[in-house]
């Protein structure tokens, strides 16, 4: 399409579900997550989808399961893991 660009390449099993500044992908039965210019963030290996949640100036919080964090990330995609369950 005109105007857009390949973020992250076609490799994923699943759609990619976009929240925010992050996609949760799915592949091999397992989620991972990628910022918004394709870096990886967590690899494909969490038996359990990650939301994301803004909460101010570049922060996130990282959910699994009933929106409880488990992990927060910056905007440089540092990961501070709190309860990030594989």
């Amino acid at each position: 399409m005109k105007g857009r660009r390949e973020i992250i390449s076609p490799q994923f099993d699943g759609p990619i579900t976009n929240s925010g500044s992050f996609f949760s992908v799915l592949k091999n039965g397992k989620y991972g997550l990628y910022s918004t210019e394709g870096k990886e963030i967590l690899p494909p290996e969490y038996s359990r989808e990650i939301r994301t949640n803004t909460l101010f100036r570049g922060l996130h919080s990282l959910c699994q399961q009933y929106d409880i964090p488990a992990a927060y990330v910056d905007s440089r995609g540092t990961v501070v893991p709190l309860d990030l369950k594989k």
